[in-house]
């Protein structure tokens, strides 16, 4: 990939973290990049190309995550420990919120093309958990009821909605939820 369409990818995911996908336009781009309109629909002919490519870039980067935690250590206690308070840490030093939350958060105005893309990464996301969980099970760390797949939906839609409440409620609010889910599969 080319520097310059880098860049503009870099600064919209990071747009995209703190303004949402429909709250930011070329024009943003192009006044904090210093460089023409046109230059971005070099790279992005529309903005829908640009959100098909977020969707990418998403599915990149929360592969890198969970790869670096998978090979951080075995357990699956500490796979789960790491990624809760990884993800907390990056949502309060950062003041970010999920690159894929955002999305999620304008999806009724996405195009169809978009929401293929995030189905992709949405299931990036559960597999990693589902087989975090399953792990877990299978090695005695965890027991809980029903299908691993079933408990990862239900944690990622707690992460979720606990980033958003975390930002009115403050940093207690995510902890607790955690903590709860937490006795869900213990």
């Amino acid at each position: 990939m080319s520097d310059r369409k880098q860049q503009i990818l870099e600064l919209a995911a990071d747009l995209l973290q703190t303004k949402g996908y429909d709250s930011f336009s070329y024009q943003d781009l192009s006044r904090e990049l210093g460089i023409t309109k046109a230059s971005i629909h070099h790279h992005f002919a529309r903005k829908e190309d640009l959100g098909i490519a977020l969707c990418e870039w998403t599915g990149d980067w929360l592969t890198k995550v969970y790869q670096h935690i998978d090979a951080s250590t075995d357990s699956a206690w500490e796979r789960l420990e790491r990624y809760l308070h990884g993800a907390m840490s990056y949502v309060e030093r950062e003041g970010k919120c999920c690159p894929l939350a955002a999305l999620h958060n304008d999806v009724v105005l996405l195009p169809e093309s978009m929401q293929n893309a995030m189905k992709k990464v949405d299931q990036v996301e559960l597999d990693w958990f589902t087989k975090i969980l399953r792990l877990g099970r299978e090695r005695g760390e965890f027991d809980f009821e029903g299908e691993p797949e079933h408990l990862a939906t239900l944690l990622v839609m707690a992460l979720k909605g606990a980033y958003a409440y975390n930002h009115v409620h403050g940093q207690n609010f995510y902890c607790n939820a955690m903590k709860q889910f937490k006795t869900l599969i213990s």
